[in-house]
């Protein structure tokens, strides 16, 4: 009826072709959700992950004793009310290098959460608006420097509309961050759509800024 759920799996092992080129990893998961109406519905899902492996390196540069570890847990909340949608958001994850061939033992451990909340409108003069606003926050520590923690607030508004006398669809949109460790980003989007029974070309610029994540910084 109006309750939806399932679970999933995987698991993949080998042990490689030479020295110190095995992997082991397997991933677990589920997702609940449960459809009030035609217009609400709430969806909560949860993923568990990990990776084992060695780095064999290269046949001239052999890295016998090189292994690399990765968990993952990731957990999410989605609501739909209407033209109103919520998520919110925690990520968990560590990842871990040693050698004892070179004295190496680092390891990362990194929390994400966040909440984005959006709505729809849908106007006479302005075509489609969507508008919304999210807020981001990572925290991170490990081996080699001390506990971090980053916050992003973001604001975006996208316009879609239709030509009345052109087959031509036009989308504007706007994506403001406002970080704590970063330059502020003001990311714009064009869109220029011209459809016709078959077929349809797009035109489109994008900018996007992207910070880099712990896991790029210190390991």
């Amino acid at each position: 009826g109006k309750l939806f759920s399932s679970v999933r799996g995987g698991y993949d092992s080998t042990d490689g072709y030479k020295l110190n080129n095995d992997k082991e990893k397997y991933q677990a998961g589920a997702t609940l959700a449960y459809n009030f109406n035609e217009q609400s519905k709430l969806t909560f899902s949860a993923d568990y992950g990990s990776d084992e492996r060695g780095y064999a390196g290269y046949p001239d540069y052999p890295t016998p004793f090189s292994r690399a570890e990765k968990k993952t847990q990731t957990y999410s909340l989605v609501g739909n009310v209407e033209s109103l949608k919520a998520k919110t958001y925690l990520n968990r994850g560590k990842r871990s290098n040693s050698d004892v061939s070179r004295g190496l033992d680092k390891s990362v451990s990194v929390d994400e959460t966040g909440a984005e909340c959006s709505s729809t409108w849908d106007t006479e003069s302005f075509g489609e608006l969507v508008y919304g606003a999210g807020f981001f926050r990572s925290m991170a520590d490990g081996t080699a420097f001390d506990e971090q923690e980053e916050d992003t607030v973001s604001l975006f508004l996208i316009d879609s509309y239709d030509l009345d006398s052109f087959p031509v669809s036009i989308t504007f949109g706007l994506r403001t961050n406002f970080n704590s460790d970063f330059d502020d980003a003001v990311n714009p989007e064009i869109k220029l759509t011209y459809n016709r029974k078959k077929w349809k070309t797009t035109l489109s610029y994008t900018r996007t800024n992207n910070t880099p994540s712990f896991y790029q910084r210190y390991n």
